[in-house]
């Protein structure tokens, strides 16, 4: 179904999931958190950490009441279950948005979850329920959402879409450290299939071009991070391809052309002296009769 003109793809898409009779009670519920909160205006800065008190309020009324202490036999319970309903919900409604890196409203996405972890009690006190923290349960969502957004050669727009959004959520959640190891090996595995392995036979322009674009935003995004764990051969195999796709005309979908060569910055930017042309020349060598040959200058050019 297409989104009305008036109304962006994520909010169709979250009143059409509200609206079934089979939803989860908690999915509803997180649904409806994450809806308010993207429906706040661009400058409320209280819209997640509104949202996350919602979230940290909802698992105290619904699974820690005061008039039944049953839920103290196994609280773990109540926290498996708000997580789990709340970053389903997250990662899908990420597919349905604008995955321009700079967009407030995915960037409201990936703080709600960053803001949770960081407020999550580490030790649990029966006395004074707060939500805790589950990485697992991070790791388990994050992994699906990540391998059900693989590209194909010859991907549709719509699975084009979904897999950029998506994508630039993990790249988000890399930065964060949230991902930790896994995070950053998924990010390898997505670029070096855009940048370095060969495009499968047959691919489409548009399946190629998503691909590229998913690269870019995880170096915009999580570049710092990547970069802690990638040798130089690799990191200027990436590069050389991003400023190839840079002065490439022809890469105009998803800002491609533009995002390529911010990410290529980046690259620079974040190993000092990357992408400089540097140069050596050999001495002057004194002949045997004492004159001075014509030194030829044997110069060494950096890839870039």
């Amino acid at each position: 179904m297409s989104a009305p003109d008036d109304q962006p793809r994520w909010l169709v898409h979250i009143d059409e999931q509200v609206s079934k009779v089979y939803m989860d009670t908690a999915e509803t519920d997180m649904l409806l958190v994450i809806r308010d909160m993207l429906l706040a205006p661009d400058g409320d800065e209280n819209a997640t950490p509104n949202a996350i008190q919602e979230v940290q309020a909802y698992y105290r009324d619904n699974y820690c009441p005061a008039d039944d202490p049953s839920w103290k036999q196994n609280p773990a319970d109540g926290i498996y279950d708000v997580l789990a309903s709340l970053l389903l919900q997250v990662f899908d409604v990420a597919g349905f948005m604008s995955f321009k890196f700079d967009n407030i409203r995915h960037k409201r996405l990936a703080d709600l979850v960053i803001g949770l972890e960081r407020q999550a009690q580490r030790e649990f006190n029966l006395e004074d329920p707060q939500l805790g923290w589950g990485e697992s349960i991070l790791l388990q969502e994050a992994f699906q959402a990540w391998d059900g957004c693989r590209l194909g050669p010859v991907s549709s727009l719509t699975m084009c879409s979904e897999a950029l959004g998506v994508n630039t959520l993990l790249s988000r959640l890399t930065a964060a450290g949230l991902l930790g190891k896994r995070g950053v090996a998924w990010a390898k595995t997505s670029i070096d299939k855009a940048l370095d392995e060969p495009a499968v036979e047959n691919s489409t322009p548009l399946a190629v071009n998503a691909a590229a674009s998913i690269a870019t935003q995880y170096i915009l995004l999580a570049g710092e991070v990547l970069a802690a764990e990638v040798d130089d051969g690799t990191w200027n195999t990436w590069a050389a391809k991003l400023r190839e796709i840079a002065d490439d005309a022809a890469a105009a979908e998803w800002h491609l052309k533009e995002n390529a060569r911010k990410a290529y910055a980046k690259m620079v930017q974040i190993r000092p002296g990357f992408g400089r042309r540097r140069r050596r020349r050999r001495k002057r060598r004194r002949t045997n009769s004492g004159g001075w040959n014509v030194a030829i200058a044997v110069w060494r050019w950096a890839i870039f």
